[in-house]
């Protein structure tokens, strides 16, 4: 029964100070077991009976009793937190109030009141239905949602014949009667004058 109620979350799991120290006694039991073996093991391959590496299997056991334990230590703890919070919220009472829809926010004309002057609302606030609420200002859709969809250009390059996918660049940059290489040349050719832009 035990089991049943330490995993049902509705029942109230409470550990008397006797079973406390049942576990505490046997966790000291199981360590000092495990911590004799392994202190046994180390002397036996200090003096020669054993090989060092079989020391590693209690000190591994050591290790895994070290982290089963830490877990279980967590997992009452959070038992513990998570039981104070249900208890402090099932014990706490909460205000509702009914906001009227008569309130002085038509009698003033000024847009900011003062904080010590503003109503203190606590709990919770039921809004009557016939009450308007805020409503959302609608947006237009963004461009990019109705805009055409881009079409990626396809190029083909033929590469079974050589040579001829440069040759028909250099007859495409020849016809567009642009060189940049040249451009670029004579751009450096030309004497550095000491003119404004645009004259």
């Amino acid at each position: 029964m035990q089991v049943v109620a330490e995993n049902n979350k509705n029942i109230k799991h409470e550990v008397n100070s006797e079973n406390k120290n049942k576990i505490y006694i046997r966790r000291r039991f199981v360590f000092t077991i495990l911590l004799t073996i392994y202190l046994l093991s180390s002397v036996c391959a200090i003096l020669g009976f054993f090989a060092f590496t079989t020391t590693l299997i209690p000190l591994t056991g050591l290790l895994i009793y070290f982290v089963n334990v830490r877990k279980q230590v967590v997992a009452s703890q959070l038992r513990a937190r998570r039981l104070a919070a249900l208890e402090k919220i099932t014990n706490t009472k909460i205000p509702t109030e009914v906001i009227s829809t008569n309130t002085s926010e038509a009698a003033t004309t000024e847009h900011w009141i003062p904080f010590s002057e503003r109503i203190e609302i606590t709990g919770v606030i039921v809004v009557p239905k016939e009450r308007k609420g805020w409503q959302p200002t609608t947006l237009p859709k963004p461009v990019y949602t109705s805009a055409p969809k881009a079409i990626p250009s396809k190029r083909i390059i033929d590469l079974t014949t050589p040579g001829e996918w440069s040759a028909q660049q250099e007859r495409i940059k020849a016809l567009s009667g642009r060189d940049d290489d040249l451009f670029d040349q004579a751009q450096i050719a030309e004497p550095y004058d000491d003119r404004a832009v645009n004259e």
